[in-house]
């Protein structure tokens, strides 16, 4: 019998390295929304340092000007951090995405992987079933050329 192929084996091929890939993106798209969220709380951190040195100006003393410098620095401070946040809904966007599209990759090799399993279990059947074939017919010419009635010499 000839040796056991899978039909689709360059397709299960094509799903294995499409997922590893696929997977390759998934941490690059997870390490982003850490990098954005670590410069989201260093800008949180440097609003509270702000915020902090402006209180202790307002103790001492301070004048209009300084005032309304620190309230637009403020203001700019929030708008960046709206801004960080809207990138990181988009970039956690992005990896439910990349995620979706992994599981749905995923699904599909192990289907094929299945299937393969399934088509190796019925080649195993085939080659078993050929076998016993190639036995009884051995066994029915012995007992046909030696014509001893069903009873085989020694």
């Amino acid at each position: 019998m000839k040796k056991f192929t899978f039909s689709l084996q360059s397709l299960l091929g094509v799903k294995m390295t499409l997922e590893k890939q696929q997977m390759g993106e998934l941490a690059a798209a997870e390490a982003r929304v850490r990098d954005l969220e670590k410069d989201l709380d260093n800008m949180r951190l440097r609003f509270q340092i702000t915020k902090a040195e402006y209180t202790e100006k307002l103790k001492v003393g301070m004048v209009p000007y300084d005032i309304t410098a620190y309230a637009i620095g403020f203001n700019s401070l929030k708008d960046k951090e709206e801004a960080q946040r809207d990138k990181i809904r988009a970039a956690e966007d992005d990896v439910y995405r990349i995620r979706s599209v992994l599981v749905e990759t995923m699904r599909e090799r192990k289907m094929l992987e299945k299937l393969r399993e399934r088509h190796y279990e019925e080649y195993l059947d085939n080659v078993k079933r050929e076998n016993e074939q190639i036995i009884g017919d051995f066994v029915a010419n012995q007992i046909a050329a030696h014509g001893n009635g069903g009873e085989l010499s020694g």
